[in-house]
């Protein structure tokens, strides 16, 4: 069930996208949040469980509830208070954050 969800959103995800950037040209954040480390996808489907892991929808609020991965947090990068609400989840866990978002940008 959530591997076909989670396959729904990327094809919904990549479909509405813009078309993928080169590698070269970096991610933007990446310098503010040089000590955040990243997994692949294929990283995320090899977790044991999904209760391992909290999953954060960094998209809009119209993204998130258009479509999202069950039992996804919505906080919206775009937000003002995006780090606020990442440290107030980080204090209500210990379990590994895991954000996703619709594209490179």
């Amino acid at each position: 069930m959530f591997r076909s969800t989670l396959i729904a959103l990327i094809t919904y995800l990549s479909t509405f996208s813009t078309f993928a950037l080169s590698a070269d040209e970096g991610f933007p954040g990446r310098e503010k949040y040089p000590d955040v480390s990243y997994i692949e996808l294929a990283d995320l489907f090899n977790r044991k469980a999904r209760n391992e892991i909290v999953i954060v929808d960094a998209r809009s609020n119209y993204e998130f509830e258009t479509l999202r991965i069950k039992g996804a947090v919505n906080i919206p990068v775009a937000s003002k208070n995006f780090e606020i609400e990442v440290q107030k989840l980080r204090k209500k866990t210990d379990k590994p954050i895991v954000f996703y978002c619709n594209g490179h940008r």
